[in-house]
């Protein structure tokens, strides 16, 4: 009986360990469960956490390339969510020895200027990487590719525009002996045929060079464009994505409504459709384009996109500061002070010309103290009204007293159009006329007909066009089959010496037109030369000059111009300034009139010297023209009453004015150069305009 119960106890006791370790599974399979539970509730809630960072994957490094190592993730406990911080830049344009920017002091936010040599610094495509993209190897245009931030291609353009251009200049520059070429002494012997054969000599005497010398090879200087007085910067900003509007995915740049401007200027774009009450907003050009809208809860937003191949060589905008007014239709002139500031809605003087519209240019005009019948061609003339004979007179005015803008040194001649034409007059076009006109120059006689020994207005003449003789000489030649006339082609690069040579004519020039006795009669001057350039080319009774001029050739009307300007206009300005200022001269005073400026004396008036021989041109057609004034038409004249001269202004000083503003427009013109799809879109109520705009 006992060993019975002793079995049933054992198998009891047996089977309780089987329950209990079942219950044990259990127990750890429920564990489990509650482990992984907890843990995917765990995750869930921190996934909701880091969902709550809005915006974060649309900062990342394949949006907006090297700046996505500022963008971070910020806890906000009061919140239970994080906040996405990013950087983006905030573009200006300034001098390069800037140190205040939209954000304040240099010290507090550092300033980083787009040089082409700091792509560290605005975390951009190394120099290495754009030279490996450079004009050898294909530029790639990425059409489908849109993920990135427009804002990062722009920074990439104008690293891009900086180092191709001043490599250009450098390159170019470097090839000719005697010419600064950013290059030290040093460098240039080092880089030398003899230099190289030299160090194996030193090698096998064991002669180590000296240490500035290693430390100067190690560590070069990057190139510059000396006296520059333009140059694109940025500052670094902190946003919050929780500022971001809805209408946007990616995170946005910002900078002001006339720095857009001017950099689109910088870059070579044109605007083609610019309207500020509609928001309406259109440009292109360089293989550029540029689209405006407004975005709600934000302000007008730019895209911008490459569209082409661009180039930054000879066709690179000269960076010089008066670049930003260029851009909104204002030009600099002789006449302006040094300290004369510059607003947006202030009335202009006769130190800023204003040729963004026709009614700009009519008041200009008027401020110079044109007539209203000349003002009125621009205010109410129609489309058969013409603007100019060689070119249009906005052209003209321009060459006659603009400042000097291209940087000595330098080989950059481009610049934004500030004027509503287009400008279509070649380089070889603009050298016929210039030589063409100090040539005919040369054969007159001094216009007030006293000793030329004794003459100082001829003596001035004879060494004007002397200077203008020295730029002809080393202009480039041009092939006999090229044509001369009036269509533009691309930019062109003159050498260095020419330059030089233009900017030594037009400070000849600026030094005899600018003294403050001289002010008045320049002013009458080109007023009175104007206006009878706007009157010949719509005078009724002139038809068959201009249809002499519309037929001419493209060889022979360059020379018809010049024969239009030195027989007609000339005399008639000289006529009309002396009678403005009481001054006798030879048509007034009974005497036979002198040979108009330009044409060749009788024969019995020669001296008999012998003309060197020169290549054959083509034939000079003499224009049939009518009577040299209006006057003597019929038409209507504004009589204005005579100014007080005082005795000291003479006929001659008043040609030598009239010749002297001829011969520094065509310098002027020569030295700079505008590209032939420019043209301007009134926008001078944005000038100075710090209305903040963005790129998406």
């Amino acid at each position: 009986m006992s060993s019975v119960n002793e079995t049933a106890q054992e198998s009891g006791s047996g089977g309780g360990n089987e329950n209990d370790f079942n219950e044990l599974i259990i127990a750890a399979v429920a564990l489990l469960t509650s482990l992984v539970a907890l843990v995917i509730s765990v995750l869930q809630a921190l996934q909701q956490y880091y969902s709550s960072a809005k915006g974060f994957s649309s900062c990342s490094k394949a949006v907006i390339g090297g700046w996505a190592v500022y963008t971070s993730r910020k806890y906000r406990k009061s919140e239970f969510r994080f906040e996405v911080r990013y950087t983006a830049p905030i573009l200006f344009v300034c001098p390069p020895a800037n140190t205040k920017g939209p954000l304040g002091e240099h010290s507090d936010t550092p300033i980083f200027r787009i040089d082409g040599f700091t792509p560290e610094d605005i975390h951009t495509p190394t120099p290495e990487d754009i030279d490996a993209q450079g004009p050898e190897a294909p530029e790639l245009v990425h059409t489908a590719e849109n993920d990135k931030a427009d804002w990062l291609e722009l920074l990439v353009a104008i690293q891009r525009m900086e180092r191709e251009s001043i490599s250009w200049q450098h390159q170019r520059m470097g090839n000719h002996e005697g010419v600064v070429t950013g290059r030290s002494t040093m460098e240039r012997l080092r880089r030398s045929p003899w230099r190289r054969g030299w160090r194996r000599v030193q090698g096998l005497v064991g002669y180590t060079q000296p240490t500035e010398m290693t430390e100067s090879r190690s560590t070069p200087t990057p190139l510059e464009i000396p006296d520059r007085t333009l140059i694109i910067c940025l500052q670094k900003q902190h946003r919050s994505w929780d500022n971001m509007p809805e209408n946007l995915t990616k995170p946005y740049a910002t900078t002001a409504l006339s720095h857009l401007i001017e950099i689109t200027a910088m870059l070579g774009i044109f605007w083609k459709e610019f309207n500020r009450d509609r928001d309406q907003y259109r440009a292109q050009g360089n293989g550029f384009s540029i689209e405006g809208f407004n975005v709600d809860g934000l302000g007008v937003t730019f895209r911008f996109r490459k569209s082409g191949q661009t180039r930054f060589k000879e066709n690179r905008v000269i960076p010089s500061d008066h670049v930003k007014e260029l851009c909104f239709g204002n030009v600099p002139t002789i006449f302006r002070g040094a300290s004369e500031a510059q607003y947006t809605d202030e009335p202009r003087g006769m130190g800023t010309l204003q040729l963004g519209s026709m009614s700009e240019i009519g008041r200009t005009l008027a401020v110079f103290g044109c007539s209203n019948f000349a003002v009125n061609y621009f205010l109410k003339g129609d489309h058969q009204t013409r603007h100019g004979a060689m070119f249009p007179v906005a052209f003209e005015i321009v060459g006659m007293v603009a400042s000097a803008i291209q940087i000595r040194g330098t080989l950059f001649r481009m610049l934004p159009n500030p004027t509503l034409f287009h400008w279509h007059a070649t380089e070889s076009f603009l050298k016929v006329v210039l030589d063409e006109f100090w040539e005919s120059l040369m054969s007159i006689p001094p216009i007030s007909g006293s000793n030329p020994k004794t003459n100082s207005s001829s003596s001035h003449v004879a060494e004007l066009c002397r200077r203008a003789k020295m730029v002809i000489d080393i202009l480039p030649d041009q092939e006999e089959s090229e044509d001369l006339g009036t269509l533009k082609g691309g930019a062109v690069a003159f050498e260095l010496s020419v330059l030089e040579r233009l900017h030594d004519v037009i400070e000849f020039c600026d030094g005899f037109l600018t003294p403050p006795a001289q002010r008045e009669v320049v002013r009458l001057v080109l007023c009175t030369h104007l206006q009878e350039v706007l009157d010949i080319v719509n005078e009724v009774e002139r038809v068959d000059l201009l249809d002499q001029l519309d037929e001419a050739d493209a060889k022979t009307r360059p020379y018809m111009l010049v024969d239009l300007y030195l027989t007609v206009v000339g005399p008639a300005v000289i006529k009309i300034v002396c009678d403005l200022l009481d001054v006798p001269h030879a048509s007034r005073s009974g005497e036979n009139p002198p040979n108009p400026p330009g044409t060749a004396p009788s024969s019995e008036g020669t001296s008999g010297k012998e003309k060197k021989e020169e290549p054959a041109k083509p034939p000079s057609k003499k224009l049939r023209t009518g009577p040299l004034h209006p006057a003597e038409t019929g038409s209507p004249q504004w009589k204005r009453p005579p100014v007080k001269n005082g005795g000291i202004v003479t006929e001659g000083q008043i040609a030598d004015v009239w010749c002297t503003l001829v011969v520094r427009m065509l310098c002027w013109l020569l030295l700079h150069d505008f590209h032939a799809k420019d043209a301007q879109i009134s926008k001078s109520d944005s000038f100075g305009s710090r209305t903040p705009v963005y790129l998406a």
